[in-house]
């Protein structure tokens, strides 16, 4: 009778139910999970009776999350303590799922229970509000929070020593970024609207992405305002990026039937190799006992400073007379 009302309890859970003898041996498969496992979508291919770690490990060269699973169920078993748990992914005939698979130890260590939950739902919902916070909502680029992330991720995975593949480049930085102004959006907007004024930014977007390499980040910084933060590169390196960029916008925009010609202005700074920090001379900034910590809207002013300097050599820059 008791054995009876468990079998009930267990089934009528939503989740997937599997509890598991001392030694790892599946006991009992609740409803939800055994439906999972006649659409092959059960966290672990197994039935009662079976070996919870050895299906574990025949499993695991094409479900790799599983040696993280027998691993954890190993480890209750042999200790009877914790409540750990973890988030997986694993693949669904519509698609990837996520799983959050906790583990329970049973009173007088008599085994253990393992509670599936499919949580793909909450990590999608998760993760457009990541994307939303990250990204501009009219050109779909990254923005300045993704800016600091990406040149706090360069900084710290550059190596302080010389590796193969650094070594002899005495030059390479951990991190450039580059400051883009456009030329004339406000004469654009006046002259056609803000709605092909958008659409120019849309496509100057996708021309600037079309000079990056798979790793830059391309983010629009505000309004006329563009950045990218590339990784791993020499002097030279983020020179010719520069002109690439530059370079970019050289053919006129197709717009709404108009051909719009705009142009850019690019400004750069770079991270020093050995510090992390801003590898430009500027006045009361950086001092030796202080951490690096590459600060976006300290190199994007600093970029926008190269900018103006450049646009003031040019403008002071002598004519030939004829």
């Amino acid at each position: 009778m008791a054995d009876d009302v468990a079998s009930a309890v267990l089934d009528a859970l939503p989740i997937a139910v599997a509890v598991l003898d001392s030694d790892g041996t599946v006991l009992r498969l609740n409803e939800a999970w055994r439906r999972g496992g006649a659409t092959g979508t059960a966290l672990v291919p197994v039935a009662p009776g079976g070996s919870w770690l050895a299906a574990c490990a025949a499993a695991s060269a094409h479900l790799p999350y599983l040696d993280q699973l027998a691993t954890i169920t190993r480890q209750l078993l042999d200790n009877h303590r914790g409540r750990p748990h973890l988030e997986v992914r694993c693949p669904g005939p519509r698609g990837p799922r996520w799983l959050l698979v906790r583990l329970r130890p049973l009173m007088g260590g008599q085994g253990l229970v393992v509670l599936v939950d499919d949580i793909t739902e909450r990590r999608e919902t998760e993760e457009k509000l990541r994307h939303h916070a990250t990204h501009d909502m009219l050109t779909g680029l990254a923005n300045r929070l993704a800016v600091t992330e990406r040149l706090a991720e360069l900084s710290s995975g550059f190596p302080a020593q010389p590796t193969d593949q650094t070594s002899g480049r005495d030059d390479l930085h951990p991190a450039a970024l580059f400051f883009l102004d456009l030329d004339s959006l406000c004469t654009i907007n006046n002259t056609f609207g803000y709605r092909i004024g958008d659409m120019v930014l849309r496509a100057t977007a996708a021309r600037l992405a079309s000079a990056l390499r798979p790793t830059d980040l391309l983010a629009r910084w505000g309004g006329d305002e563009f950045v990218v933060v590339a990784g791993h590169l020499t002097s030279t390196d983020a020179a010719v990026l520069a002109e690439a960029l530059t370079h970019s916008l050289a053919e006129p925009l197709a717009i709404g039937g108009h051909r719009i010609t705009v142009s850019v202005n690019v400004g750069m700074a770079l991270l020093d190799a050995a510090t992390g920090s801003i590898n430009q001379r500027r006045s009361g900034r950086s001092r030796s006992d202080e951490p690096p910590s590459p600060d976006a809207v300290e190199l994007v002013e600093l970029a926008s400073e190269t900018l103006v300097r450049s646009r003031t050599q040019r403008r002071h820059r002598p004519r030939p007379r004829l």
